[in-house]
């Protein structure tokens, strides 16, 4: 079993230092990690961004199915700014 450094680098070797980038980023891996990618704070800017645009729609998709549910609950989304539409 590769464990998490390891499997970097083998993304690295095979999808390119910034696919290696990205998943470590997903996985908010910071612990001796092969590459300083491991927070948004820590991540190159156009690693950030890519990653915020792979998840776009299905963070969208996540919010509409989030004030569904709280329609149904009865609660109040006004103070919540991912929530407003």
């Amino acid at each position: 079993m590769l464990r998490h450094p390891d499997g970097l680098r083998l993304v690295a070797e095979l999808r390119g230092d910034a696919a290696a980038q990205a998943v470590q980023l997903y996985m908010v891996y910071a612990p001796e990690p092969p590459f300083d990618a491991g927070t948004p704070a820590s991540a190159p800017p156009e690693i950030v961004a890519a990653m915020r645009d792979s998840v776009k729609a299905i963070t969208a998709q996540r919010e509409v199915t989030a004030r569904r549910v709280a329609d149904r609950l009865g609660i109040n989304t006004a103070g919540h700014q991912a929530l407003q539409g």
